[in-house]
């Protein structure tokens, strides 16, 4: 897969995680969520009161630049080609271009097997 950014640049990803970084990307996802058990004596369906775990905000970060990790391949740039130091390279271009290629990552991994998703 290939977007181009509004400067032009090319960023090549791969289509989707591979199993062992799908479970990498969502152990890294559930190790922040806190749930906490039912505290309170259940007799009726009114009596249960379920809690949203908390979770880290940072995580959202992280997970971001590990899929960002597993998922850039290559990146073009007025025809010179990078193939390491990704994460250097992006995080120094202007904002639209950055959020672009976290857009793309963003749908991959939003893809079937994703915590966040529900099918």
């Amino acid at each position: 897969m290939t977007i181009t950014t509004p400067s032009g640049y090319e960023v090549y990803l791969k289509e989707a995680l591979t199993f062992g970084q799908r479970r990498e990307y969502n152990r890294l996802i559930l190790s922040g969520a806190k749930i906490k058990p039912l505290q309170n004596k259940v007799e009726t369906e009114e009596d249960i009161k379920i809690d949203m775990p908390e979770l880290d905000p940072d995580l959202a970060f992280q997970s971001q630049d590990l899929a960002f990790k597993f998922l850039v391949e290559k990146i073009v740039i007025d025809g010179t080609e990078y193939t390491d130091k990704f994460q250097d390279l992006v995080m120094n271009w202007q904002e639209e271009d950055g959020q672009a290629v976290y857009n793309a990552i963003s749908e991959i991994t939003k893809k079937k097997g994703s915590p966040q998703t529900k099918k």
